[in-house]
């Protein structure tokens, strides 16, 4: 396990895309904020994977080398997993490539749920499907989301969406306080962020609708 670094993990099928900006962008942000909150311990900017580099041996032979790569980013102390919305949830790209993970490499990782949508009316994606992946490969998810809409991206690249999060007492904090101090909570956990359990579903379910590649 790489203890003080923070990677990204990202799902979109199109490489170098602006879901890749908005998971460096967030990345880099955790950085900042574990380095002001735990100065005596030396916080980087890790290993980043962007999916579509790898989309061509994800089924095959190369498989093998996919997994290895996936191995390697959830050996971070954070992991950053970002997605474009697809069919009202995350890409198949994404799904495909964790599918590959090794057994329990995620359990000592805390995960980062990060979904582009086309409206703030489809917010709800990201808790209602990508964290439930994150938990079922046993990653902690102690904070809220980081949702982005093509309006942040327009305004901003979704510089605000981050740093609104990094400040928010279920964002950035709740992440400050559960990996600087060395305990996060079991996987799924995270009272203040309305984490899931693999057994739990939130109180809210709203549908949501196919939004192309980002």
């Amino acid at each position: 396990m790489s203890g003080s670094s923070v990677g990204a993990l990202i799902g979109n099928p199109r490489p170098r895309s602006r879901t890749l900006q908005v998971g460096l962008r967030a990345r880099d942000g955790i950085v900042t904020a574990l380095r002001a909150a735990a100065p005596g311990r030396a916080w980087a900017a890790g290993d980043v994977l962007d999916a579509a580099t790898l989309a061509h041996q994800v089924f095959g032979e190369q498989s093998d080398a996919v997994a290895r790569r996936v191995a390697q980013v959830a050996s971070q102390r954070v992991v950053v997993v970002a997605t474009p919305t697809y069919k009202a949830t995350y890409t198949g790209l994404l799904k495909s490539v964790l599918d590959l993970s090794p057994p329990s490499i995620w359990e000592q990782t805390v995960a980062i749920p990060v979904q582009v949508v086309g409206s703030h009316r489809h917010t709800l994606a990201a808790d209602v499907h990508l964290r439930p992946l994150l938990v079922e490969l046993g990653a902690s998810t102690p904070t809220s989301s980081i949702v982005v809409a093509e309006s942040d991206l327009r305004a901003d690249e979704g510089a605000g969406v981050v740093e609104a999060w990094l400040a928010a007492e279920a964002g950035g904090r709740a992440l400050v306080r559960a990996v600087a101090a060395g305990n996060p909570p079991p996987a799924g956990e995270g009272a203040a962020a309305g984490g899931l359990s693999p057994r739990s579903e939130p109180a809210t379910w709203q549908r949501t609708q196919q939004v192309g590649a980002r």
